[in-house]
């Protein structure tokens, strides 16, 4: 189960509604179902937190003009969310989140950065150190916590990004690709 007791001491523990959790469930196992397909590995794509209404796994997510797929689909020139998860499972690609919880819906930038933070130490460390791959992340403006908060993994962050601003990111994809590639 993805909830338990060390929930109760987080600043997102609020929204953690009866319908959010099972989003965040549903949501969860489209992950581990996605990494079957995803061989091998070339980078990890950290975001801060699963979003309230879509996820990226989720094909039928609607991203209008906004979000992470919706940003990736514009830097990839891609059309459909379908065709997006197929480009990431081709080059290697995992998407992962610091938290389960959307928690850019805490009013407080220093809640949702403790949120997201708690989150990964308690629930999602694990991916990360299971999986020594190199990592992008793409977090809101001056969200870069990982680097004082989680140093083990500082070392292994190639390049930073702001979520809304995703320029750049598909060439820092494929040259780390290149490289694995290339190591092989």
């Amino acid at each position: 189960m993805l909830i338990d007791a060390k929930c109760q001491k987080c600043p997102a523990r609020k929204l953690r509604t009866a319908e959010q959790v099972k989003k965040i469930e549903k949501w969860y196992d489209m992950f581990l179902s996605e990494l079957a397909f995803i061989n091998p590995i070339n980078v990890i794509l950290l975001g801060e937190s699963f979003p309230k209404d879509r996820y990226f796994y989720d094909s039928e997510s609607n991203y209008g003009s906004s979000g992470l797929m919706f940003n990736l689909k514009n830097e990839f020139g891609l059309k459909t969310n379908t065709e997006m998860i197929m480009k990431f499972r081709e080059l290697g690609v995992v998407v992962y989140d610091c938290a389960y919880c959307p928690v850019r819906l805490l009013e407080k930038k220093t809640e949702q950065r403790h949120a997201a933070t708690f989150c990964l130490k308690n629930y999602k460390r694990h991916f990360l150190h299971l999986n020594t791959y190199p990592i992008i992340t793409f977090f809101p403006a001056k969200r870069g916590f990982l680097k004082s908060e989680l140093p083990e993994i500082a070392s292994r962050i190639i390049a930073e990004y702001q979520f809304s601003r995703l320029i750049g990111i598909r060439e820092a994809i494929k040259k780390k690709v290149y490289e694995s590639k290339t190591c092989d």
